[in-house]
């Protein structure tokens, strides 16, 4: 055995009680889930209703250059089935072995299914099966999904609002808002019993929002309205996501190229000699590296960071109207509007899938350039 996988055995017995339990019962073959040979003998052949634990768990470091930080035990288990009564006695045996990463691809792999022929209608009812599907606590089913109305979302905010009216023909309004905004909604994994607490799509710690109104001479008047705030927040809840580095330390920067990653990349990747040309780290060799399509596992990183946001709005609107008396009640009103005045570009989120060699770069934007609107409008 390798020394990096250990085994642990154990019997008992147990008295469990099963509703329609036949329909579950098959011959089954213990050497397909790495049972030693000669285990079966113990059961004299006998109908084996099977059941299956998987545990998994994460270490924080890794312990070397074969090994990676997820470690799974692998428990199958049989138990014999004792005539038809709805409550059923008999044995348990269970075997433990942890592997390292030489082994973490064994539970995608196919194996005898002790189900053929019992699932009809399910994708389960051939002659093989993933180990991973067995290893489920109920392997005879697929995903289930379901629906709840217990999640929260908390939002908290102060506001101030300041309004000046001048005898000059101005006046300005200033209002500036503090908020955040989390919920539970959202479950990292499917065996989660709580739901994960994270900051919602729409929290926006700061916002500034400017307007005022000035009347000139000659029958003009400019308005112009100004908007920033905060980016929101950066979503992987359908990432699967290897990381290891500093959470504390991702922050986005839009200052820069767009063209490069707008956050630190580095901890998403490996950078041992599997992924290196001549000493130095390939990025090709990362993304295409398998050990960080994670799967099978539980996951840590969480569904958003607080330091990963989208770029903040910076947004000027300006208009220009010039009145035109024209014949007693009738005037016309010459209309000019820039919105997005400063042609000011307000970057899409970056690209979330480190398998991809845009990860972590911008590569489209949310809102229109500049646009010039004139208009006339007639008021009588």
């Amino acid at each position: 055995m390798s020394p990096s996988a250990l085994l642990d055995v154990r019997a008992g017995w147990q008295r469990f009680q099963e509703p329609n339990v036949r329909q579950h019962e098959g011959i089954f073959d213990p050497a397909s889930l790495g049972f030693p040979p000669g285990v079966a003998s113990l059961f004299g052949g006998a109908k084996y209703f099977p059941h299956f634990d998987f545990d998994l768990f994460t270490i924080g470091d890794q312990i070397g250059a074969s090994t990676i930080h997820s470690i799974y035990s692998f428990q199958p288990t049989l138990t014999r089935i004792f005539g038809n009564h709805s409550i059923r006695t008999g044995y348990d045996l269970r075997m433990y072995r942890e592997f390292g990463s030489e082994a973490a691809g064994q539970a995608g792999e196919y194996v005898i299914n002790p189900f053929q022929g019992l699932l009809s209608g399910t994708g389960f009812n051939g002659a093989t099966i993933a180990r991973s599907q067995l290893l489920r606590p109920f392997p005879q089913f697929g995903n289930i999904r379901t629906y709840d109305d217990n999640g929260t979302s908390i939002y908290n905010s102060a506001q101030v609002k300041l309004e000046k009216r001048f005898t000059t023909r101005f006046s300005a309004l200033a209002a500036y808002t503090w908020s955040r905004f989390t919920e539970r909604v959202f479950k990292l994994n499917p065996t989660d019993t709580e739901y994960e607490n994270r900051l919602s799509q729409y929290d926006v710690p700061h916002r500034v929002s400017i307007s005022g109104i000035w009347q000139l001479p000659w029958g003009f008047s400019v308005q112009g309205i100004g908007q920033f705030q905060s980016g929101q927040p950066i979503s992987f809840h359908d990432r699967n996501i290897y990381f290891n580095g500093d959470l504390a330390s991702l922050k986005t920067n839009y200052s820069g190229d767009t063209n490069q990653p707008v956050f630190d990349i580095s901890g998403f990747y490996f950078h041992d000699a599997a992924v290196r040309t001549n000493g130095v780290d390939d990025p090709a060799k990362q993304r295409a590296d398998q050990r960080i399509r994670l799967a099978n596992n539980l996951r840590y990183f969480p569904s958003r960071v607080a330091g990963l946001r989208g770029q903040g709005l910076n947004l000027w609107d300006i208009s220009i109207v010039k009145q035109l008396p024209i014949n007693g009640r009738l005037r016309a009103q010459l209309h000019a509007e820039f919105l997005n005045a400063f042609n000011h570009a307000v970057f899409a989120n970056p690209n979330t899938d480190p398998t991809s060699a845009d990860f972590g770069k911008v590569t489209s934007q949310n809102n229109l350039p500049r646009d010039i609107q004139l208009a006339v409008k007639l008021v009588f």
